[in-house]
């Protein structure tokens, strides 16, 4: 299990040995993981791809993914002192805990087996669809009809959001049968490039609805990690929401925003009972256990409570659905 020791990037003064504990494991010939401990003197500038490439210039057999160098490959993406970064970006500290990224296989140290990653992206079929056929070259496309598309263009497929998102770390420690797996946020950035490719024709919110993007809880973890910054929430999984509202309006999806939208002009804030029932009706009698226990711990409200300025906050979501 990767560290959960957290420590924040600072000036290093260069007076004393940068220190790395690196995780080691060959699965063909090791029982269990270990740790290796390395020092190497200090460069100005120095980031951690340049850590492990130093170690294996001393002779050392540690194994790493790194391509381009320059955070456009994604493949050097590793976990340092329990955050995913990019190595080939990120700089050294003066003491690390260098490991794989959480959740994947290892192939060995560092390397991580993405086998499982391109069979989820694959069966998004990933490649436009075309209703008519090409007119040739050159296609114009506009550039308001691209900026959605382009934006998302910046993902280099790191993994590191993948390694950080709560949802799935919940469904592998508590075994979710697969047909109810949410796929993650780095496999639905890669449905949202196509979903907002004004060229293509498929109906990329019944993927999106089939990879349970209802199961992202917004927590923006993804965003926080991104190396390179893309608006993984708000480009990607909200701008995807959105599609299914108009695409699938009868999905639990399409009706949790509308009763959550409802809800929230009604009483000017949510109120999870009613939330639950305007979305799965008779259903939610299945959570009736759920819902006694919550009401004995005073999160469940029979009653609507209603709060200064409701008109104010009617007209100000009002306004917000109709920028959307």
């Amino acid at each position: 299990m990767p560290s959960q020791v957290t420590v924040s990037n600072g000036s290093i003064d260069g007076s004393r040995p940068i220190r790395a504990r690196i995780f080691r494991f060959d699965p063909t010939r090791d029982r269990e993981p270990r740790y290796e401990t390395f020092e190497l003197p200090y460069e100005k500038g120095m980031r951690i791809l340049c850590f492990l490439e130093r170690i294996r210039e001393q002779g050392s057999d540690l194994a790493f993914m790194s391509s381009c160098g320059m955070a456009k490959c994604g493949t050097c993406s590793v976990s340092m002192n329990g955050r995913p970064v990019l190595s080939c970006l990120e700089s050294v500290e003066e003491d690390m805990v260098i490991e794989p990224l959480a959740f994947f296989p290892v192939i060995r140290d560092l390397v991580i087996d993405r086998t499982g990653y391109n069979a989820t992206v694959t069966a998004l079929k990933p490649y436009l669809h075309r209703s008519e056929p090409y007119k040739g070259y050159p296609e114009k496309l506009r550039h308001h009809e691209m900026r959605d598309h382009a934006s998302l263009m910046e993902c280099v497929e790191c993994l590191c959001c993948q390694s950080i998102c709560p949802v799935l770390d919940l469904e592998r420690r508590e075994k979710t049968s697969s047909q109810t797996e949410f796929i993650g946020p780095a496999p639905l950035v890669q449905l949202a490039k196509l979903a907002f490719d004004p060229r293509d024709s498929l109906n990329r919110a019944a993927l999106a609805l089939r990879a349970m993007i209802e199961k992202c809880v917004s927590c923006y973890e993804c965003v926080h990690v991104c190396p390179v910054e893309v608006s993984i929430l708000e480009c990607a999984l909200d701008r995807m929401r959105e599609k299914i509202t108009i695409a699938e309006p009868d999905s639990i999806l399409a009706r949790h925003i509308a009763a959550f939208t409802d809800i929230l002009e009604d009483e000017g804030l949510v109120n999870p009972t009613a939330l639950i029932l305007k979305t799965k009706g008779l259903a939610a009698l299945g959570k009736l256990p759920l819902a006694i226990k919550m009401f004995r711990r005073g999160k469940v409200k029979l009653r609507k409570e209603r709060i200064p300025n409701i008109n104010r906050i009617r007209r100000l979501t009002t306004q917000w659905v109709r920028s959307r």
